[in-house]
Order: C-alpha cells, then structure tokens, then sequence
C-alpha cells in the first residue's frame, strides 16, 4: 500500500480539474462570477482576477486551469505506469 498516497494525489488533481472545467462549462457563479462582497473574497484567487481582467478572463482561466489540473493527473499516471502496475499486481 505504498503507492495509495500517491494514487489519491493523483486522482485528487484529476477530479479538481474535471470540477474546474464543468463549473466553467456551466457557469458555477461562485466559480465564474464570485461575490466580491463576501469576507472571503480578498483571499480567493477568481475573485482577485475578475477585479483586474473581468468576467470572461476568469472563465477562460478556470478552463485552461481544470485542463491542467487534468493533464497533471493523467501524466503521473503515465509516467509512473510500472510503479502502479507493481502495486496491483
């Protein structure tokens, strides 16, 4: 069970990045177009870059964020396919 932190690392990047992409396809609005009136919002990132690029930069970013988010999961799966192999098999 050696390799179970790195799977659930792995698999976490995966999932946060699917989130990210279909908050974005369906315009979550606390992914899209947060408050800016919450106490929250001078920590949260989408908030910050709403306030300098707009609405529409921010759903571009979460886009190409999640895609990331994704391609990094799937490449640590690839790249360490004889290591995971071996804790399976």
């Amino acid at each position: 069970m050696h390799c179970a932190p790195g799977i659930a690392f792995l698999i976490i990047f995966i999932v946060l990045g699917i989130l990210g992409v279909v908050g974005a396809y369906f315009r979550w609005s606390w992914l899209i177009d947060p408050d800016e009136q919450r106490w929250w919002s001078r920590y949260y990132s989408q908030v910050m870059l709403k306030r300098w690029f707009g609405r529409r930069f921010v759903l571009v970013y979460t886009y190409v964020v999640g895609s990331l988010f994704i391609g990094v999961g799937l490449f640590g799966f690839v790249a360490n396919w004889p290591s995971l192999l071996e804790c399976f098999g």
